[in-house]
């Protein structure tokens, strides 16, 4: 699987941060999935995307960026072909459920490529550097009785036998209550149970074959069995299994159903609205295996450990600097006294004064009167954050302004170099080239810098002349601006405040004089943070000194003549609503047509449009793509409106608002808090 430049390197999306780490472990779970997805063609399995993954393929086109986690779902007859098929995937992968593992817990299964951490050449290759297990959660779909009082007897006699299941493996089977509850099983539903092989095994199966009694032409209704009996949730209609389609995921596809909306409000209601605390396991769910690395090898290359010596670095290279300059002039006042005594030394003596003047590292480096300021970004995507000092800095008047771009380079998990990336162009402001302007010889007053990890991360680095350590030589004052848009979170974010562990505990935030953050809650979050990270070594007011905030990311609209609404038509109600969608979309046009005068309309039709009309699932699917082909023929035709064929035709920056069905569109509109109008499917 082949993954785009720079996928691996730490990424912002929606204000939240995802590490490196993070990112591989997405790129081992979406190989998982593309190793599934070829044996479900092969043997004609149908499949979907479920739980995190549905939203996320929705809502974001991707992961959703809080997740880290992977979710499909079947039907029961394609999960049994499923698991009869599964010893055809590569060599790597097991295969973990109540029938394979005597110690899984769950009513699914889980496919994982190694129980344990490997950094062997061939697994990290096929992996995408990621040394730890991944694997996706595969979930059974089970019919439903049609007689509630049936139902509802099959789901307290499964949950019963789960719950028995449950309490013999975790509290034993060596006292009177275990005997009790198996004599007590065997009288209420006349099963046998073999004593002498595993009762928690034979209880899961009996409730397994408990959720399997309903046959797919029996039922109306479905439900991921689990969860229906815990909590009678996760229940819905079989016909929106029917048909399944492919849309965008991450740098792939994956398939969901077209009926996706319905099945995604039966389990979550308003899937739209976010929610960072979601999940039922620690995040990352690789945390365990992490400290493990640690614990048992000292490995913790991807945690940058504290180090007080390191926070005093810019302290005490300054006192060395301010002790050499002291020792120089000290000896060219000794020379120039020895030439003002003897005037016949002047000869011998002035070229070694002049060669010592010139070697001495000024406290202001200042041409014609001016200070030097250098601002060191490796592209122009990381520009944004740095454009408000630059302005401020160039409004002084007082200061000459340099934009030197340097290159970064993309790491394997060994530190080995797999990329270099130069960017020249692309800027806003005039640039030089780090090979133009010398910053020992020129010693800047300030130096702004955005990236936070010198050595320390395992996808992106910097070359060592331009780790943070190194750049304390060269200017009176080192600045920090975070080159990542974080926003700030919540207390009882803990998914946030994971990623502090990556950004904020790094070397440049010790070593640098000031550091600028966006807002106070984000300061606080990190004080918070660090005060943590320095087992008391520091305190709040320690590094109230060092971070400022300015408000540097604050967007200044310019005032348009017409404003861009993004009309945005998905397949899925057409597939579903026929005709009745089809007059939703003629409706919806004339309405934007009669607010032409002051608005710029652009219509998109999801790309996947034409593949689902067109499959044996959908019913007169074929003349419904042809009505919507004539329905676009004429937009066109009259003008009034652009039309974008493709997704990479829509420039997000410049849509002032949006109106359609659900999509990653419409959410990443919302978060950037323009107007979003969610249209029905159909009007009634």
């Amino acid at each position: 699987m082949v993954f785009p430049e720079n996928y691996f390197e730490d990424e912002v999306r929606e204000g939240f941060f995802i590490p490196s780490m993070m990112k591989r472990c997405w790129a081992a779970q979406l190989q998982v999935l593309e190793d599934i997805d070829a044996l479900c063609e092969k043997y004609n399995i149908k499949y979907y995307g479920d739980s995190g993954t549905l939203i996320g393929a929705v809502r974001h086109g991707g992961y959703i960026p809080w997740d880290d986690d992977m979710d499909i779902a079947m039907l029961r007859e394609d999960y049994e072909c499923f698991l009869e098929h599964a010893h055809e995937l590569p060599e790597f992968y097991s295969v973990l459920n109540w029938r394979e593992t005597d110690e899984w817990n769950d009513a699914y299964s889980r496919v994982i490529n190694t129980e344990r951490i490997r950094f062997d050449g061939e697994f990290m290759e096929y992996f995408h550097g990621f040394p730890y297990s991944a694997g996706l959660d595969v979930f059974v779909i089970d019919y439903m009785y049609e007689d509630p009082e049936k139902e509802e007897e099959r789901r307290e006699r499964a949950k019963l036998l789960m719950e028995a299941a449950q309490g013999i493996f975790e509290h034993g089977k060596e006292d009177d209550a275990y005997y009790n509850m198996v004599s007590s099983l065997k009288n209420m539903y006349g099963i046998r149970l073999d004593l002498s092989r595993s009762v928690v095994k034979q209880l899961r199966l009996l409730a397994e074959e408990a959720m399997m009694e309903v046959k797919r032409e029996d039922a109306t209704k479905v439900c991921f069995m689990s969860a229906w009996i815990k909590s009678h949730s996760c229940a819905w209609e079989k016909k929106y299994c029917d048909q399944m389609m492919r849309v965008p995921f991450e740098c792939t596809t994956i398939q969901i159903p077209v009926a996706y909306d319905a099945i995604l409000k039966a389990h979550y209601g308003d899937y739209m609205q976010v929610n960072r605390n979601g999940g039922l396991h620690d995040f990352p769910y690789y945390k365990n295996q992490e400290a493990i690395l640690a614990e048992k090898y000292g490995w913790k290359a991807w945690n940058y450990a504290w180090n007080t010596e390191e926070l005093t670095l810019g302290k005490r290279i300054r006192e060395e600097q301010t002790a050499q300059n002291n020792a120089i002039e000290a000896q060219i006042k000794q020379i120039e006294t020895m030439i003002a005594s003897n005037s016949e030394m002047y000869g011998s003596l002035q070229a070694q004064v002049d060669s010592l003047k010139q070697n001495l590292k000024s406290r202001f480096s200042k041409k014609d009167g001016k200070e030097e300021v250098v601002f060191l970004c490796l592209g122009p995507k990381w520009w944004a954050n740095y454009a408000y000092f630059w302005e401020k800095e160039q409004a002084k008047g007082s200061t000459d302004v340099y934009v030197i771009p340097i290159p970064y380079f993309d790491t394997a998990i060994n530190g080995e170099v797999t990329a270099t990336h130069y960017e020249m162009e692309g800027y806003e402001v005039p640039v030089i080239s780090y090979e133009d302007y010398n910053l020992e010889r020129r010693h800047p007053s300030r130096i702004y810098i955005q990236c936070p990890y010198d050595y320390v991360n395992p996808a992106l680095s910097v070359h060592p002349v331009f780790y943070s350590g190194d750049l304390l030589k060269y200017t009176d004052e080192l600045i920090y601006v975070p080159m990542f848009d974080i926003k700030e979170f919540a207390p009882d974010d803990a998914k946030s405040a994971y990623g502090m562990n990556y950004y904020v505990k790094s070397p440049v935030v010790m070593h640098v004089d000031k550091i600028y953050l966006p807002t106070e809650r984000l300061k606080e979050s990190y004080i918070s943070c660090l005060v943590d990270f320095s087992n008391g070594e520091t305190d709040e007011y320690f590094w109230n000194e060092r971070i400022f905030v300015e408000d540097y990311m604050s967007e200044t609209c310019a005032t348009k003549e017409k404003k861009t609404i993004l009309y945005c038509t998905a397949v899925a109600p057409i597939a579903l609503y026929g005709e009745k969608a089809l007059d939703k979309v003629r409706t919806s046009l004339e309405l934007l047509k009669e607010s032409s005068d002051r608005l710029n309309v652009i219509w998109y039709i999801s790309e996947n449009t034409e593949d689902v009309l067109s499959s044996e699932e959908c019913k007169d699917g074929r003349a419904l793509y042809e009505e919507l082909l004539k329905i676009v023929e004429d937009y066109i035709a009259e003008g009034w409106g652009a039309y974008a064929e493709r997704l990479t035709d829509i420039d997000l920056d410049t849509i002032d608002a949006y109106a359609g069905n659900p999509s990653f569109l419409a959410h990443s509109l919302s978060y950037h808090k323009k107007p979003v109008m969610i249209l029905k499917d159909y009007d009634e």
